[in-house]
Parts: C-alpha cells; structure tokens; sequence
C-alpha cells in the first residue's frame, strides 16, 4: 500500500493535478491510502488567538498567550516554532 499526503505533495513537493501519482497508482491497482499530515508539519492553520502573530515570538498577544496555556499540543506547537525561527534565522 502507498501512503499519498495529497497536500504535503502540493505544498511540499510541488506535485499537483496532472502530475500527482495517484491516478496512475489507481490505474495500476496499487492499493492507496490518502492522509494528511499533522498541521505541525506543514506549519499551517494557527488557531483563531493567534493568527495575527509571528508564530513562535517571546510575548503572543495576551488573546494567544491565554490559548496556549489552555492546550499542551499548542504550547508545544509554539516551542517548536521558536525553535524553527531560530534554526532559520542561522541559516
């Protein structure tokens, strides 16, 4: 089985439409399976609080500071940020 993340090969890979592999996969009768990457991944869709923000900054907003305290999965999230503007801003 072949595992296709149709929106990670688009944004990703550049990969859409009539070069995506999944028709000929179909056509071929290889047996898919369509995922989705978590937004973490793919760094898309902040939450409502925080889409005005530079995701990952030392002081969120006090709307997207109170939302990060109440999700462990987004306070998480903001860490990771960080640490990818940091990585980015050395390379």
């Amino acid at each position: 089985m072949v595992e296709i993340n149709i929106t990670s090969n688009d944004l990703i890979l550049g990969v859409s439409g009539k070069n995506h592999p999944l028709p000929i996969y179909r056509e071929s009768g290889v047996p898919v399976a369509l995922s989705t990457d978590d937004e973490g991944v793919s760094r898309i869709e902040p939450a409502t609080p925080c889409t005005r923000e530079s995701l990952g900054a030392d002081k969120p907003s006090s709307s997207c500071a109170a939302f990060l305290k109440s999700s462990d999965k987004a306070q998480q999230q903001w860490k990771l940020e960080r640490r990818f503007r940091l990585w980015e801003s050395a390379h």
